[in-house]
């Protein structure tokens, strides 16, 4: 209940927000024809053990203006790996991790007025996959295994473009693989 109240509050804001924006304004961060390009590392990783590669994330996102407002629609895709190490005397296990997230993003782009800004609010659904892999120096032991699992996230996250089409962006909350991401932003 307590989720839905909390949901509720939220849309009720953004309806606010959206209804005082002005439109015909918008500032050139993000047009008509807008294709943005993400690509970046991850702070804050998911897995156990010690960061082997850290999240490296790249995702697209596609100007869907419906109804005239600031919608985008997009993909995401990111790999990680870690390693974690188990020792009790003479005896040693190594478990390595590796995993990979695909999923598809939607996203509302508010507009603040501010040149060469872009902030946005995303929703995320998508698979992370994960391959693990065992072994052990007493008797040779070794295993692997591959699961993986339906994910979804949120964040928020902003994007300031230096030159026309080259920027840098920023992320905060659950996004494939990780609580926040940073890198290049690239504008078509």
């Amino acid at each position: 209940m307590k989720k839905i109240l909390v949901g509720l509050l939220v849309l009720a804001a953004l309806s606010g927000s959206v209804s005082a924006m002005d439109w015909t304004t918008y500032p050139d961060a993000i047009a008509d024809d807008f294709v943005s390009i993400h690509l970046g590392a991850g702070i804050g990783y998911v897995q156990y053990g010690d960061l082997v590669i850290p999240p490296l994330i790249a995702s697209a996102d596609f100007n869907l203006p419906i109804g005239g407002l600031p919608f985008t629609l997009g993909g995401i895709f990111g790999i990680t790996a870690s390693k974690w190490e188990y020792a009790v005397g003479s005896y040693k296990a190594t478990f390595d991790y590796t995993s990979m997230a695909i999923g598809a993003r939607f996203g509302y782009h508010p507009n603040f007025g501010v040149k060469n800004l872009d902030a946005y609010a995303n929703v995320e659904f998508g698979y992370w996959g994960v391959q693990a892999k065992a072994s052990s120096n007493v008797g040779g032991y070794t295993a692997s295994g591959v699961g993986g699992t339906l994910y979804y996230g949120a964040n928020i996250g902003a994007q300031y473009f230096f030159t026309k089409n080259i920027g840098a962006f920023a992320e905060l909350g659950y996004s494939a693989l990780t609580f926040a991401r940073i890198g290049l932003a690239v504008k078509f």
